[in-house]
């Protein structure tokens, strides 16, 4: 399957959205929509609370708590490539991987 076939979503936290994975186009989809671990869900929830308490407008409240999210979703981005069909491309937002 070319890449123009497979399904696409970008990963990541904004306020206010119950999901850290985005539709392409469309907007953030319910992790329930898709055949993941209920482990996975739970992980991927965690690890957006945190982003909630620690992820300010105007920054980050501390460089420990930006490192720790950004190694933790790294890890959550490869838990997902694992557990999603071949045919899904997931996209993180600004980081180098």
């Amino acid at each position: 399957m070319n890449e123009r076939n497979k399904f696409r979503l970008k990963f990541f936290n904004d306020f206010c959205a119950e999901s850290a994975l985005w539709e392409i186009g469309e907007g953030p989809i319910a992790y329930e929509k898709l055949n993941i671990s209920t482990e996975l869900i739970s992980e991927l929830r965690i690890w957006s609370d945190f982003w909630v308490e620690h992820r300010k407008i105007d920054g980050w409240d501390s460089l420990e708590n930006e490192s720790w999210y950004v190694s933790r979703g790294k890890e959550l981005l490869n838990s997902l490539r694992d557990e999603l069909p071949t045919d899904w491309i997931i996209y993180p937002l600004d980081w180098n991987e």
